[in-house]
């Protein structure tokens, strides 16, 4: 039968680590009596709502700013813009990451043999900050909006190609978008 050696560990180191499991796990019993407490006031369907409110409200945003700024281009006349934007906005909150490494080392007493075990472990968890008015939440570092993933600029002035040109140069240069992803078209006679 083969016979392990367990590794001498000191009291003190013994005690810190039973300390530190400790701390951890009243960390997580409070953290998840905080969250069940929270879970139950709002309704699930807020979320995507809101989500979706401030998406269109962008995508809103971006298009006014369009209008704006190529309805000043000469000859361009009226200028209807339709923005398609992908999802979002992205959320990045600051983590705390800790990651450790455990090495076990095994001998076969009978055959001579040593197999040594690495065990990784990575653990992210969410830095919240305490607010006055909304409890607490997760500390956001940075919001990524939503890329542009295409424009359609229709325009009285883009018979012209040289007027149609210009606003096609303008909308890729004001969403940094490639050339495939925008349409420059005229309106229709009339409007």
């Amino acid at each position: 039968m083969p016979r392990f050696r367990v590794p001498d560990v000191s009291p003190k180191l013994l005690l810190l680590g039973l300390a530190g499991i400790l701390l951890i796990l009243i960390g997580n019993f409070a953290a998840s009596g905080d969250s069940l407490a929270t879970k139950g006031t709002s309704p699930p369907q807020e979320a995507p709502r809101a989500e979706a409110t401030s998406l269109e409200s962008y995508r809103d945003s971006l298009r006014r700013e369009a209008e704006r700024v190529l309805g000043q281009i000469r000859g361009a006349g009226t200028v209807v813009v339709s923005v398609s934007v992908g999802s979002g906005p992205e959320t990045v909150v600051a983590a705390n990451r800790s990651e450790s490494v455990r090495q076990t080392e095994e001998r076969d007493a009978t055959s001579g043999g040593t197999r040594i075990t690495e065990e990784h472990s990575t653990t992210v968890q969410p830095v919240m900050a305490r607010q006055v008015t909304a409890g607490d939440g997760p500390v956001v570092t940075r919001v990524v909006a939503p890329e542009v993933e295409g424009v359609l600029v229709v325009a009285s002035g883009a018979s012209n190609p040289a007027v149609r040109a210009e606003i096609f140069r303008a909308v890729q240069i004001l969403f940094n978008v490639a050339p495939h992803r925008v349409q420059v078209l005229p309106m229709k006679a009339g409007e």
